[in-house]
């Protein structure tokens, strides 16, 4: 793993830290490198030039805690599918992003849901069962009876390239007076299609900084992709403005510890969601991630590879989400010999930083069909003879899942040189 120092020259409005971001009091902060670079010069910034702030007495999570604190910040990101947050200190825990990313679009409110990838969201819930603020998803697709604002943005910038009308609002006027452990802290976003790209505007009412700034940043940049994707279009600059962009004490002194951190390109860009289906294909993951997660506490050797086998089917994109959540229902089911089995499956940087969060060892590029590791891991009985199809059907459907991966990759790697791929 490779590190680097971040030191912030704001005199000169510059982060020297390898690549061009610059930023400086009042202004945008610009990254045109990896969003570690982002996130470590937001942490410097808010350490070096944060007001102090102390919160007041509500039902907010900030009841009473010292802060430092940014008004009226914008972090603006040139190259968004750099989304993956790797810093040593404070890496992104890509089990509970994809868990997020998954719940808010499925447009969920439902705590048991969310709760089983992230416990600690039922600190926030007033009833026991549901989130009441931070479900962006429900507020987003199924705000009212028949009322989608993703799809009708797509449909607005589908008739209209140049419209300005794509928008889509989380924060609602109830919640301006309503008493709560969970008011969003988003407040809406914004897409618009500029250069043959869209460009994204997400706006944050109150921000997190250590806390919840790299999911945030992940599944906003995600679901801007998907729209994109459906539109057939390359996905442009995100701007993330948080009228608060804070910072708790009990994190200055990891904060100030992370800036020593920074990972170099070691974690390469999420390559591109396939275009066309975007949509369609985002809902075969969340019917596999539903059928997972209710299936989970049962599952053994045999319903496992079967799972598998249906997160390969999700096309070269979706099928690491479906096997990140495979392997969560594994680890929740105390299966740890199939852990290993489906996390050395995840493929790219959202592989190699699950298996760096599990202790895991480098992704096989084809399953041993005959090791040990397919013995089921409650009895240490091997499958039976009865299931040889099984097992070759999962052989033959691994096989070829690699060989398509590894064109897709080729493909895209001659497209980012300039060059023509052979097939898509």
């Amino acid at each position: 793993m490779v590190v680097m120092s971040v030191e912030a020259d704001l005199a000169g409005g510059v982060l020297t830290s390898g690549t061009a971001l610059s930023f400086a009091p009042g202004l945008p902060l610009i990254s045109t490198g990896p969003f570690d670079e982002a996130f470590a010069a937001t942490l410097a910034h808010l350490l070096d030039h944060g007001d102090d702030v102390r919160g007041g007495d509500s039902q907010s999570v900030g009841h009473g805690k010292f802060t430092k604190e940014l008004l009226n910040f914008t972090l603006y990101l040139s190259r968004p599918t750099d989304r993956l947050l790797a810093n040593p200190q404070r890496p992104l825990n890509i089990i509970g992003a994809v868990g997020r990313f998954v719940w808010m679009m499925a447009g969920s409110d439902r705590l048991a849901d969310i709760a089983y990838y992230e416990p600690r969201v039922s600190g926030f819930s007033d009833d026991g069962l549901t989130v009441p603020g931070s479900c962006y998803g429900a507020r987003l697709l199924n705000p009212r009876p028949g009322v989608d604002q993703v799809r009708s943005a797509i449909e607005i910038l589908r008739s209209d390239p140049t419209s300005r009308r794509a928008a889509a609002a989380i924060y609602e006027p109830e919640d301006a007076g309503r008493e709560s452990r969970d008011i969003p802290c988003a407040f809406g976003m914004f897409w618009t299609i500029r250069s043959a790209a869209l460009v994204t505007t997400a706006i944050m009412r109150s921000n997190n900084a250590w806390t919840l700034l790299p999911y945030n940043v992940f599944e906003f940049t995600l679901l801007s992709e998907v729209i994109a994707a459906e539109l057939n279009l390359e996905l442009g600059s995100y701007s993330h403005f948080a009228f608060s962009m804070h910072l708790y004490e009990a994190d200055f002194a990891s904060a100030r510890a992370a800036l020593g951190q920074v990972r170099d390109e070691a974690l390469t860009p999420m390559r591109a969601i396939p275009r066309g289906s975007a949509l369609a294909d985002l809902h075969r993951l969340l019917l596999f991630e539903q059928e997972v997660r209710s299936g989970g506490p049962g599952i053994n050797t045999r319903n496992c590879a079967k799972w598998q086998r249906d997160a390969m089917a999700l096309g070269p994109f979706w099928s690491d989400f479906g096997l990140i959540l495979l392997t969560h229902a594994v680890r929740q089911a105390d299966r740890d010999k199939l852990v290993a089995r489906v996390a050395g499956e995840v493929t790219g940087p959202l592989g190699d930083l699950l298996r760096e969060q599990l202790g895991l060892a480098e992704r096989q590029l084809v399953i041993d069909l005959s090791s040990p590791d397919l013995a089921d891991a409650r009895t240490g009985e091997e499958l039976p003879a009865s299931e040889d199809e099984d097992r070759s059907a999962l052989e033959q459907e691994t096989r070829k899942f690699w060989l398509d991966r590894s064109r897709q990759e080729l493909d895209d790697a001659v497209e980012r040189t300039g060059g023509t791929p052979r097939r898509r």
